[in-house]
């Protein structure tokens, strides 16, 4: 036992060994041993250095030992050295001079394929242009599967058929030998605005040897339009009058030594301006027509009439242009041909006039048939000066206008050709106006009954009031002078619409059961028939609203079947759903009728009296001429009835 505990005493005093003296203080503090270890006390003695006081002015040169010294090397070895390294740098150059001659110069570039192009620079719209095309290929290998690929602008034809529309050309050229030079030629008809670039592509496609990737290279060539292929004129006034009708004459010709297909024409109309009519007719709405295929020095001429509205001084633009519509959307142009511009101006009329329907100006009126109305023109004169000899004409045009109603005190009615006229003669102020002068003079006519003959034939009515003044002043020349204006108005009628219900136990197509007089507590059916009459205009979404009481039950049968009748018990309505109405139905074509059943169930509190059955029945749509929106009832259906011969007025009332 001792000798192992001095063995590891021995171990322990090996291990201390090792360790720093704070390692072993950290082990010895954090030691579980007993033991404890004195240490001996170390007292500070005084330390005593010797300096010298003075400098050491010599030192000799053995005193001073270097602590480590290596010869330089001598300069023989540095220049070995460094020619060595030239040597070096002259084989890796010459190394990688010898590989980019050797193997380098098979490197492809596209710098190193030059596409030449030539052909003219203006070519005239609708006329050939032909391109040459070089293709050369300046690198050390061939190109091979080379295609040529031409694009051209939207509206291109073929050259060899017109009607054949030309975006692309691909061409095989395939392989361009090293230093080779291939030529190929392309021929187009180009289409376009007058002095526009046209953008020619040319891409050269081609591949190398080793690698299957597809490379390219392109160029662009422009040619400017000397002409367009499509002429455009427009003639119209400079200046108009606010509410003055003008007349726009629009031409368009052929440039071309070919045919232009699919040509169209738009017009793009200013504000203020109100199309009246056009000669022909537009193909889209009030602006857009197709001219179709214009042949060489083809010509198709265009008339626009309209009024302009405006302050005095404003500019009023008109656009138009020509193209070539594409297939998609064909009231738009994809290669625009001609545009022109247009303005007017617009100035104050010398005479100012405003047309009046009850005391209101509009340039519209909406009216019903066999109304009486009032109608003012009033005058005022806008110059520093006098205006002399005033006339004053009122034109009415229209099948709907009742001759025989037009009445005027002091102005003449022309019904051979419906003009009314004032003039000094009739009216003493109209001799002469004085500057700022304001008057007027009135008439009376009424439409139409819509039961005449001529009313019930006619379809879409109207009434179009032109009125002209003239006058006269003295110029600064002392030239006498003359001066118009003119105002326009139109009176449109509305429709009218009937609706006749009417109740019937004995006739109509269902079979009517139960009693009749109808009996308290007990079922009695009855047919409902709704009958509606339209004039002169058609209607759309016309529809037929009754309310049925709590004691009427709805059947669910009606007749024709091809009618849409529905229930809503949440509130008891009876629903038509009409939709649309024709125009002259129940005058020259039969009414338009609907027929259900319902069944009535009276109560004893109704015993001795005729009942209601069903409520007024209303009637609404909208005039798909005015756009005003039409409206017509009728009277309740009560079980005391006439509509049938044998049924007596008795029958309708309720009994125990």
């Amino acid at each position: 036992m001792e000798e192992e505990k001095s063995e590891n005493s021995a171990d322990n005093d090996t291990q201390d060994a090792r360790l720093g003296r704070v390692e072993r203080l950290e082990q010895s503090l954090y030691s579980r041993r007993s033991e404890t270890v004195e240490r001996a006390h170390r007292r500070l003695g005084a330390y005593r250095k010797d300096i010298q006081g003075e400098w050491e002015h010599e030192k000799k040169e053995s005193d001073v030992t270097p602590l480590a010294y290596k010869p330089r090397p001598q300069g023989k070895f540095a220049a070995r050295t460094f020619l060595l390294l030239s040597f070096a740098f002259f084989l890796v150059a010459a190394g990688i001079s010898a590989y980019l001659f050797l193997i380098g110069q098979n490197i492809i570039s596209s710098d190193n394929i030059d596409i030449a192009i030539s052909g003219p620079t203006t070519v005239d719209g609708g006329e050939e242009a032909s391109l040459q095309i070089t293709l050369t290929n300046n690198n050390t290998t061939d190109l091979l599967l080379a295609d040529l690929i031409v694009e051209y602008p939207p509206g291109t034809r073929s050259a060899v058929d017109v009607t054949r529309e030309l975006p692309r050309v691909r061409e095989t050229v395939g392989t361009i030998r090293s230093g080779e030079s291939i030529q190929k030629s392309t021929r187009a008809i180009l289409f376009g605005e007058e002095g526009s670039a046209q953008s020619i592509r040319v891409t050269l496609e081609y591949t190398v040897i080793g690698s299957n990737a597809t490379l390219h290279k392109e160029k662009i060539y422009n040619v400017f339009l000397g002409s367009s292929p499509a002429g455009l004129t427009v003639h119209t006034i400079k200046k108009a009058n606010s509410g003055q009708e003008m007349q726009l004459d629009v031409v368009v010709s052929s440039n071309a030594s070919v045919v232009t297909e699919d040509v169209l024409l738009i017009a793009d109309y200013p504000f203020g301006f109100s199309f009246v009519s056009a000669q022909p007719r537009p193909t889209f709405g009030t602006n857009v027509w197709r001219v179709g295929d214009l042949p060489p020095e083809g010509k198709q001429k265009f008339k626009i009439i309209g009024t302009i509205a405006g302050q005095d001084g404003d500019e009023r633009i008109f656009r138009f242009a020509t193209g070539i519509q594409p297939d998609a959307n064909e009231r738009t142009i994809e290669t625009p041909l001609m545009t022109s511009i247009q303005s007017v101006y617009i100035e104050r009329p010398f005479i100012g006039v405003d047309f009046l329907v009850e005391d209101k100006k509009a340039d519209e009126h909406i009216v019903l048939s066999g109304k009486t109305l009032r109608a003012d023109v009033a005058w005022v004169n806008n110059l520093q000066t006098a205006i002399d000899n005033v006339e004053i004409e009122v034109r009415i045009k229209g099948d709907a206008l009742d001759k025989n109603s037009v009445m005027s005190q002091r102005g003449f009615f022309r019904s051979v050709d419906n003009v009314l006229r004032w003039d000094s003669q009739t009216v003493d102020v109209l001799r002469s106006i004085t500057p700022g002068e304001t008057g007027n003079v009135s008439f009376g006519f009424s439409t139409l009954q819509k039961s005449s003959a001529i009313m019930m034939a006619l379809r879409n009515p109207e009434l179009i009031f032109e009125v002209t003044v003239r006058g006269q002043r003295v110029s600064e020349s002392n030239v006498p002078e003359k001066l118009e204006s003119t105002a326009t108005t139109r009176v449109i009628i509305n429709t009218d619409v009937t609706i006749a219900p009417r109740l019937t136990r004995l006739s109509g197509p269902f079979i009517n059961t139960g009693p009749i007089p109808p009996q308290a507590d007990k079922e009695s059916t009855y047919t409902v028939t709704w009958s509606l009459t339209n004039t002169t205009n058609e209607l759309s979404g016309g529809q037929v609203i009754a309310t049925l009481p709590s004691f009427v039950r709805f059947m669910n049968i009606v007749e024709p079947t091809t009618e849409s009748v529905s229930f809503h018990e949440i509130g008891g309505l009876v629903i038509w759903n009409v939709g649309t109405l024709k125009a002259g139905i129940g005058g020259i074509a039969a009414p338009r009728e609907v027929s259900f059943q319902v069944v009535f169930t009276p109560s004893v509190t109704q015993i001795g009296n005729g009942v209601d059955i069903m409520g007024v029945a209303e009637f609404t749509g909208k005039d798909r001429f005015t756009g005003a929106d039409v409206r017509s009832s009728a009277r309740a259906l009560t079980t005391r009835f006439s509509t049938e011969p044998t049924f007596k007025m008795r029958d309708g009332i309720v009994v125990p």
